[in-house]
């Protein structure tokens, strides 16, 4: 068969006869756009899923957002396959065939991606143009977790060409969650450099002023708030001293 007769299945991706409805390896039912997969979707992966605010899938992996707790927990085949909580959240990166798409963490602007809705959900946006021939991608996540300080979610790990009208949708599917993921994560990283800043504002108004330069100048060196700010903020304290 050639590329115009086949469709590579989104669980075990088998190639299959253009036209089946479902794998002839696994069963699952194959998609041939977009919009087949989200008629399909179920609008909640299980059970397990339902106490969380919004959930982003794609293939067997999925992450869903619980706000009040401010978790984050990744499925893997509908089972929990990691825990993270907001607090933790140090870096993450999108990687393609080794090399860094996005890329954001502490003391960075939120790149790619907005909060839109009561449900929180977040849309990202990648404009980089990417290879023809992708052998990998996944995300990857950085967190103070001693442990397990890396996590990475592995999206494709073999090769495909996506010129071609075969892998174009599942390539363009998997580009999009993580997109959606990597935003996510960096509105959170955003609002944990807001809520640091808060803090230490009110941490200072309660130090002398040779304390609130030295608390000032770790804060500087760490990321957390500007050089600009650093110097607007010792001028306002060096005054008072």
């Amino acid at each position: 068969m050639n590329d115009n007769e086949i469709i590579i299945c989104s669980n075990c991706y088998e190639e299959n006869r253009y036209g089946e409805n479902y794998c002839h390896n696994c069963g699952k039912r194959l998609y041939y756009n977009l919009d087949s997969v989200n008629e399909e979707q179920p609008e909640e992966t299980n059970e397990f899923v339902k106490e969380f605010d919004n959930i982003i899938e794609f293939n067997n992996r999925a992450m869903a957002i619980n706000k009040e707790k401010k978790e984050l927990y990744f499925l893997f085949n509908d089972e929990l396959d990691k825990l993270i909580k907001y607090e933790s959240i140090i870096e993450c990166k999108i990687m393609e065939n080794s090399n860094i798409v996005n890329s954001g963490g502490i003391g960075r602007a939120i790149v790619g991606g907005l909060i839109a809705g009561d449900s929180g959900a977040i849309v990202g946006a990648n404009t980089r143009k990417s290879k023809n021939i992708v052998s990998s991608l996944s995300i990857r996540i950085v967190t103070k977790e001693i442990d397990e300080p890396l996590y990475t979610l592995e999206l494709l790990d073999y090769q495909i060409d996506t010129n071609k009208p075969l892998y174009a949708n599942f390539y363009k599917l998997a580009m999009n969650f993580a997109n959606n993921v990597y935003a996510t994560i960096q509105a959170i990283i955003k609002d944990n450099n807001n809520t640091n800043v808060v803090e230490t504002k009110q941490d200072l108004n309660s130090i002398n002023g040779l304390e609130q330069l030295e608390k000032l100048a770790e804060l500087k060196d760490k990321g957390i708030i500007t050089r600009e700010e650093f110097e607007e903020t010792k001028k306002r304290i060096l005054s008072k001293i």
